[in-house]
């Protein structure tokens, strides 16, 4: 029993000596791009943690790519294009957390394994035209919760 546990323990750690190295070069393959203020970004987080504010004008589209970590990404400050915006959500092996405005129409759909999407901002209802967001989430052993803004009023 013993020896099984101890080749057991081998090779776990040996996963994650690999896991860590390739999360480790993801980051440097894959930039940040944009900022709190782009209508357009892509914002990478991987082997910890990361908290993201935009304040963008006219949100149309980002990206958000974590690995072996997690992000908070608060969206209460932005304002949506007209068209509406979609976000890319890709996740392994940690989450995402992704705070909107109560007034926002959010669809999030997606896939994951090992893992689950929670969507709590459709429990509130929004007015006719509401600003509409589409998250698209792929994960893996992680996760993926939208949650609607603490207030009603936006900061």
């Amino acid at each position: 029993m013993r020896r099984a546990f101890l080749k057991f323990l081998k090779w776990a750690l040996l996963f994650d000596l690999v896991a860590l190295i390739a999360a480790q070069i993801a980051k440097q393959l894959i930039p940040d791009v944009g900022d709190e203020n782009s209508d357009v970004f892509q914002v990478v987080t991987m082997t910890g943690g990361r908290n993201w504010v935009s304040k963008a004008a006219g949100l149309r589209s980002g990206s958000v790519i974590t690995g072996m970590g997690g992000m908070e990404f608060d969206l209460t400050h932005a304002i949506l294009d007209p068209a509406g915006a979609h976000l890319k959500l890709v996740t392994v092996m940690g989450g995402v957390e992704v705070r909107v405005p109560r007034e926002w129409n959010v669809e999030l759909k997606g896939w994951a394994f090992m893992g689950g999407h929670a969507n709590s901002a459709r429990k509130h209802e929004v007015p006719e035209g509401a600003p509409h967001l589409v998250i698209e989430a792929s994960t893996v052993m992680g996760g993926v919760a939208v949650t609607p803004a603490k207030d009603r009023t936006r900061t």
